[in-house]
């Protein structure tokens, strides 16, 4: 990785009558912090896989009247610092320990206003493109987060109560709404071009279900690369999801599904092969998965209907603890066959599937050929009709 400098004094060095100064820096950041104290504001880069101090802000105190605050009269910190970087690249304030805020710094100025002692305090930043476009992004992240979070409250509550027409509508809802979310999502992403915000929101994307888009993503940098070690990794990644692709051709709709044999939750394994002759529902899920609770009574009920007329789930867990996989068991009530080797995502199974996203779902028919994809809610009950009539 690169290593970013920084010049923030006027060096003299001696020689014959000349005077030499330290380069012009790249940009400034400014900003305000509500809440200030006199602890170290640090500013610092993500390097690889650590961050690393590359320097700090100096900070001074203005006091404000009380027509400036509401609440009477307080102290606001004020900075403005000079910042000379060798390329774009990640960066982060860290207040105090308290409050971190991810920049991406390129070459305009930066305004910075934070409450600084608040973990998920205020934070806005402005005066760049990339800066602009993560904040368009973050605002549809939070506003999905937000209306997740209150089906999360509402289905729990009808789970509790056992309303389970109140159930389906709830997961109907949330399918529409993760729907037009991941729409919006996709759309901001295409705006941004081969900015270095681009690389900041992929994380959000499916890799096999959005592989349209992170190949096209790959020619726009390939064609108009930002000179930066962060694009050369971002098109090493592109080249991993695209051999990846090529390689879940044998897990699509009309192959037969590969094979899984991993322990149950008493040690003994089970190999998915086991229930050729069967139609099979191979569930990858988690006990840390909301999204999958969400969906586990929706399997149970389709289970419990269609179970006598030939009809398996072959359950396989990505948790990391025996204790939490039997605890998503024991609380859904999945009571059918469980497998996992407890190695999260690194699963031998998810590996063999593709699988880097849950609930992922491949409905198998009775020769084990895969005949439908993460079928869910009133979608699965549709298709198990038309199987069992």
């Amino acid at each position: 990785m690169y290593k970013a400098l920084f010049c923030l004094s006027v060096t003299l060095l001696l020689w014959g009558c000349q005077q030499i100064q330290s380069p012009e820096p790249s940009l400034y950041i400014s900003g305000t912090i509500k809440y200030p104290e006199t602890g170290l504001v640090l500013l610092e880069e993500y390097d690889d896989k650590q961050v690393v101090v590359i320097d700090t802000l100096e900070v001074s105190f203005d006091t404000l009247s009380q027509a400036d605050s509401p609440n009477g009269v307080w102290i606001q910190g004020v900075f403005n610092h000079p910042v000379n970087i060798d390329e774009p690249g990640y960066y982060r304030l860290n207040f105090y320990e308290k409050q971190m805020v991810n920049l991406i710094l390129s070459d305009s100025d930066l305004k910075v206003e934070v409450d600084g002692n608040a973990p998920r305090g205020q934070a806005l930043i402005t005066g760049s493109m990339e800066m602009d476009q993560l904040n368009s992004v973050n605002n549809l992240v939070q506003e999905f987060q937000q209306k997740v979070g209150q089906l999360n409250i509402q289905f729990t509550q009808a789970n509790a109560q056992g309303e389970q027409e109140k159930m389906t509508q709830l997961r109907e809802e949330f399918e529409g709404l993760d729907k037009q979310h991941k729409t919006l999502l996709k759309n901001e992403i295409r705006k941004m071009g081969s900015s270095l915000a681009v690389l900041q929101v992929i994380g959000n994307l499916d890799t096999e279900q959005d592989f349209e888009l992170l190949d096209s993503l790959g020619n726009i940098f390939a064609a108009n690369p930002p000179d930066t070690k962060h694009t050369q990794n971002f098109l090493t990644y592109i080249d991993q999801v695209r051999a990846q692709n090529k390689s879940r051709v044998h897990v699509q709709v009309g192959k037969i599904a590969p094979e899984i044999n991993l322990p149950n939750p008493q040690g003994e394994y089970v190999a998915l092969s086991s229930l050729r002759g069967k139609i099979v529902l191979v569930d990858f899920w988690a006990q840390w998965c909301r999204p999958c609770r969400m969906e586990n009574p929706n399997i149970v009920a389709a289970y419990q209907k269609y179970k006598g007329q030939g009809f398996e789930v072959f359950g396989v867990s990505l948790d990391r603890t025996k204790d939490k996989w039997l605890q998503g068991i024991e609380e859904d009530g999945l009571d059918w066959v469980q497998v996992s080797d407890l190695k999260y995502w690194q699963s031998a199974a998810a590996k063999t599937y593709g699988i880097n996203a849950i609930p992922a779902s491949f409905l198998l028919d009775r020769d084990g050929t895969i005949i439908a994809k993460n079928l869910r809610g009133p979608a699965l009950h549709a298709k198990l009709r038309e199987i069992m009539g």
